[in-house]
């Protein structure tokens, strides 16, 4: 029997939740005191501030710069402004905001540690990754370097529990079975003589079969709907 928790980090569940909790709480109150809080509009009066310091302009008077636009210099750093619309932004501290896309980073990561713990490493991979690592049917055992021994692949093992657990969509079975060649045909076959296709169920959908399928001046490619159709509900 396959064993789920394989290599497990360690560390009981509730530390993993309270660290993602904390973490996240930090996370998404410092983004929206970084982004979103220092807005010009506040107490419902409206603060004109120069967009490069900050500094209160409110009562500056108007001027011209060197060409003769109309706009307000700061009189704390010299910042020219032309249009109204650009003191009235909302003050963005972005060196604080990446920290907290940092904080959100390390929540998810206290996330999947957790579930981790519960289904080993490989059980947090997604389905489509699992699928993409999967070896040739047929070809599920192979040597082990470390122990010299025929072992399953680790990837197969995993797909056959997510087979047993029905996580798979229909495009992921389609992918699946074509990407490990569970079907194996000719491409060209000879007009009006039978084709011999060996569907071969790895470890994770069955035992291996044999088919005879016949064709009569229709491509192969049509004949994958009827052969995949009933492995797609083992």
């Amino acid at each position: 029997m396959y064993d789920h928790a394989m290599n497990p980090p360690g560390g009981p569940d509730w530390v993993w939740w309270l660290t993602a909790a904390v973490l996240g709480a930090a996370a998404v109150g410092l983004g929206a005191w970084s982004l979103l809080w220092d807005r010009s509009r506040r107490g419902g009066r409206v603060r004109l501030r120069c967009p490069k310091c900050w500094y209160d302009v409110a009562g500056v008077p108007r001027g011209v710069d060197e060409r003769g636009r109309e706009g307000l210099r700061c009189p704390e750093c010299g910042r020219f402004t032309r249009r109204e619309k650009g003191l009235r932004r909302t003050r963005r501290r972005w060196g604080w905001a990446v920290v907290a896309g940092v904080l959100g980073i390390m929540a998810f990561g206290a996330v999947v540690v957790q579930r981790a713990n519960q289904v080993g490493w490989m059980g947090v991979a997604p389905t489509t990754l699992v699928i993409a690592m999967l070896p040739r049917a047929g070809e599920e055992l192979a040597i082990d370097p470390a122990t010299g021994r025929r072992a399953e692949s680790p990837w197969s093992a995993e797909m056959w529990q997510r087979v047993q657990d029905g996580d798979l969509r229909g495009w992921q079975w389609r992918w699946a079975l074509s990407r490990t060649r569970v079907v194996q045909v000719r491409h060209r076959l000879p007009e009006g003589e039978p084709a011999l296709v060996r569907v071969v169920r790895p470890k994770w959908i069955g035992s291996a079969l044999r088919m005879r399928v016949q064709i009569e001046d229709e491509p192969v490619a049509p004949i994958w709907a009827e052969i995949l159709t009933p492995l797609q509900a083992p």
